[in-house]
């Protein structure tokens, strides 16, 4: 089970650097293609162009261009804000449970070792005490069968 713990964790840690670099390039990519709609929205902009079909043509893919760096950037900043957050909460749960497995785990051991050797059950039946360890544990108890 420790094991299953541990590949979660580095399947999640890797999850999130993918995320955190997948962002980081949306928004790269969001600024690339402002950039891009800023310089091809500087064009000659003289009274030969009025009604030019292809200045119109020309003004509304930039404009489109500027929408989609606008898009972009803001799915990166949901992915970041809201991914991230949830893939980070989910990271902080696995490692508590996988400490709360390690304590339980430390604490049945030590019961068991602090024991004894061999210790694991004591049975009574008809008056007869049949041992499977040298020894009952504080608090223990011998059951009955019938």
């Amino acid at each position: 089970m420790l094991s299953r713990q541990d590949a979660e964790l580095r399947l999640l840690e890797t999850m999130r650097r993918c995320i955190t670099n997948k962002v980081k390039c949306d928004k790269d990519y969001s600024l690339a293609l402002s950039a891009i709609s800023v310089q091809g929205q500087k064009v000659d902009r003289s009274e030969d162009m009025i009604g030019s079909l292809v200045s119109s043509a020309w003004r509304g893919m930039m404009e489109e261009l500027e929408n989609a760096a606008r898009l972009v950037k803001t799915n990166a900043e949901i992915v970041e804000k809201e991914t991230l957050e949830k893939l980070n909460l989910l990271c902080q749960e696995k490692r508590k449970a996988k400490k709360q497995y390690l304590e339980e785990y430390t604490r049945i051991t030590q019961q068991f070792t602090n024991n004894g050797p061999g210790y694991l059950l004591v049975i009574r039946r008809e008056g007869r005490h049949k041992s499977l360890g040298p020894s009952l544990p504080k608090g223990a108890q011998a059951m009955d069968y019938q």
